[in-house]
């Protein structure tokens, strides 16, 4: 029943028969969007604005921010196919804070444009958006009473958005590098990079262009205060390496383990052995991964975040005494290196910070002794570089396109048929600001809290209630296979068997791993970064309090025991 009938039969009731007869009326839907939309070819814009969108936010929170504050918005653009059928294409400007922590997950759509193709001009699309940061930055803006300035620290695309925002060579071009001066070279018909030293661009060289075959216009994107055209345009980690260069190891038509030719192809019998370890690691997988393994043979069909799991947990696992040794140590490499990368814990730390790095061009130098140089296209090329962004932005989260990425397919979501698409969107916009405006919904949910309430689980002395479940900042404690498992900050790992909640405290109930073991010790020991094989549990349960939860742990099936490995994101 949709909400229009469902009014018409509450009218009947006397003390309700003031309610408007149709759903629009009820939520504030706009008749015409005429006056929001311009034509900007070869299609349509609609600009919402940085600051109307702040201020819903800020009152929709109710959310006070520091007087005279510098409020440091991060911005994605990219191209989202409506579908695979109908030429139509949305570009969206998105943004999120980065400098208000319960802000950081929320993503601001700013700006929507809609057309067969992308805008001609990059510089059109992005006038507006420029202009208003230039204002709210020199002039501030009233958040809930408060003067704050606005500032844009950090832009946010895969490779051919940013060239295009940019207006530098894309991708293919010979001078494509965004981080670097070094020219490609085509070999085996592939754009590569295969040399490993290079000049890394500045800010100055961009804007003075003195690499003119690096260029195909000025970006208005200049004109951003103190916006760094290097240093601010950083990696992408979800396209670069996800979608890049674990994708080019696996499904490359040339180099792909499972895709690609002899001898780089793995037999047969092999590629049906890794599914199936893959199939039974599915029942392993805790709850904060949105997807389960799929069999290997699909990995042309992988997204983003199931690259991601391979790499991270899944590979030295999977893996382990099917490939040769000699490319299973190459990309244990990777691994390594991209799990220091997106640490909170390590990434921080300049030394681990600058062996991550090293890993880096180790695994570069490898792959073209392994592969050959046309293997080391432009995403390989730039794992060289990522490190450097990862010391000025914070892990690799802080600067993924993970959140705008999950943002688009809502956006996709909300379509209800295939006529005036952006008239939808902004009738959609308009009804949410409505709608907040009603009232505020208060501040994110307080954890640590506990739910699912039981009576026959392992107690401790002074026990009141127990629990299946437990919330705490990033993640959620349960007592099934996949999500029971926890390293205490004394490095041990347990499994928990019971939440118990005491007059002061919350504590769980489990059992140690006893027998810890190094996963693997090239490059390095692996129990450095706390990643172990473990088998047998000890006999007696033990308690602690949830204060001493370092952080969950992904514990995959592996042999005749688990690896365990600490969950990064």
């Amino acid at each position: 029943m949709n909400i229009s009938k469902l009014l018409s039969i509450l009218k009947t009731v006397p003390a309700l028969n003031n309610l408007p007869n149709d759903a629009r009326t009820l939520v504030n839907t706009p008749r015409s969007t005429a006056d929001q939309v311009r034509v900007m070819q070869p299609g349509y814009f609609c600009y919402f604005g940085i600051g109307t969108t702040l201020r819903n936010l800020f009152t929709k929170f109710s959310y006070t921010p520091l007087e005279n504050s510098i409020i440091e918005l991060g911005v994605n653009i990219d191209g989202l196919p409506i579908s695979k059928s109908v030429k139509s294409t949305f570009y969206p400007i998105l943004c999120n804070i980065k400098s208000i922590e319960i802000f950081k997950t929320h993503i601001l759509l700013i700006g929507l444009y809609h057309g067969a193709d992308k805008p001609m001009d990059s510089n059109d699309l992005l006038q507006e958006f420029v202009e208003e940061s230039i204002s709210l930055y020199n002039n501030g803006i009233i958040l809930n009473g408060i003067i704050c300035k606005i500032r844009i620290v950090m832009l946010t695309c895969d490779l051919p958005a940013k060239s295009y925002v940019l207006k530098t060579k894309g991708h293919m071009g010979y001078f494509s590098c965004s981080k670097c001066k070094q020219e490609g070279d085509h070999v085996e018909r592939v754009l590569c990079f295969p040399e490993t030293s290079f000049i890394k661009r500045t800010d100055d060289d961009f804007r003075r262009q003195t690499q003119s075959e690096h260029h195909i216009g000025c970006s208005i994107l200049t004109k951003l205060p103190q916006f760094n055209m290097i240093r601010d345009a950083p990696l992408d980690y979800m396209h670069l390496i996800c979608l890049g260069v674990v994708k080019r190891i696996l499904a490359g038509k040339k180099h792909g383990l499972i895709f690609g030719k002899p001898p780089y192809k793995l037999p047969s019998r092999d590629i049906n052995n890794i599914s199936e370890r893959l199939k039974i690691m599915s029942k392993f997988i805790p709850m904060e991964f949105s997807r389960k393994t799929r069999p290997i043979t699909e990995c042309r069909l992988y997204k983003a975040s199931e690259f991601r799991f391979f790499l991270l947990y899944a590979a030295p696992v999977v893996l382990r005494g099917i490939v040769k040794k000699a490319i299973y140590n190459n990309i244990l490499t990777l691994h390594l290196a991209t799990s220091i990368l997106i640490s909170r814990e390590f990434h921080c730390h300049s030394d681990y910070l600058k062996y991550a790095n090293d890993l880096m061009l180790h695994f570069v130098q490898t792959s073209l002794k392994l592969y050959g140089a046309d293997f080391v296209a432009h995403n390989v090329h730039c794992l060289l570089h990522i490190a450097d962004d990862v010391k000025y932005f914070g892990e690799l989260d802080n600067f993924s396109a993970f959140p705008y990425e999950n943002y688009m397919q809502k956006l996709k979501n909300i379509l209800r048929k295939h006529h005036k698409l952006l008239q939808q969107v902004i009738r959609r916009s308009m009804e949410t600001e409505f709608l907040n405006s009603m009232g505020n919904i208060g501040s994110n949910e307080i954890t640590p809290y506990c739910t699912q309430e039981h009576f026959d689980g392992p107690t401790i002395i002074g026990c009141n209630k127990q629990f299946k479940a437990i919330k705490l900042s990033n993640c959620t404690i349960k007592l099934n296979r996949a999500d029971s498992v926890v390293q205490l900050k004394t490095m041990e790992i347990v499994r928990v068997f019971n939440i118990c909640t005491t007059e002061d405290d919350i504590k769980i109930v489990g059992k140690e791993f006893i027998d810890k073991q190094e996963l693997y010790l090239q490059p390095c020991s692996s129990s450095i970064f706390h990643i172990y094989e473990c088998q047998q549990l000890k006999p007696t349960f033990s308690s602690w309090s949830i204060n001493e939860i370092n952080h969950k742990v992904v514990l995959l099936p592996h042999k005749n025991g688990f690896a365990a490995f600490p969950m990064l994101h």
